[in-house]
């Protein structure tokens, strides 16, 4: 099933207001919060919507943190595991990807080796995975 989650409506309660204004600041201007403000909604998630039933199957991640995930891996040089470790635990990543649920920071290093084959693929590249 294709999981698009709304990003113009606001949640109810801030999930990074736990963190102090200053270091909410710095992540606004880094990297990650133009990453989030002015790249994300422009991701070409139609690509991908192919490879997705819209009523079968178990969902999906969202696919806009799905194709996020595949571009800050590559603007950051990073292995897949690195690339996994990334998503759980980099508040950054988190940020840049508009991580709302819990369970969007999780990803198998075998999902994302079938994330990147099934997008190669779209995009008629040979790239294989670097997870053997």
């Amino acid at each position: 099933m294709i999981t698009l989650r709304d990003r113009r409506t606001p949640d109810l309660f801030d999930r990074w207001s736990e963190m102090g204004q200053k270091r909410r600041l710095l992540l606004d201007r880094s990297w990650a919060g133009v990453f989030r403000d002015h790249l994300l909604d422009d991701l070409p998630i139609q690509e991908l919507l192919p490879h997705f039933d819209d009523r079968l199957g178990r969902p999906s991640k969202d696919l806009h943190i799905v194709i996020g995930v595949l571009l800050l891996q590559q603007l950051h040089d990073l292995s897949d595991a690195a690339t996994v470790e990334a998503l759980a635990f980099n508040m950054a990543w988190h940020h840049a990807l508009d991580v709302r649920v819990e369970a969007d920071c999780y990803c198998l290093v075998r999902r994302l080796c079938g994330i990147i084959a099934v997008f190669s693929l779209q995009r008629g590249s040979m790239k294989f995975c670097s997870a053997a």
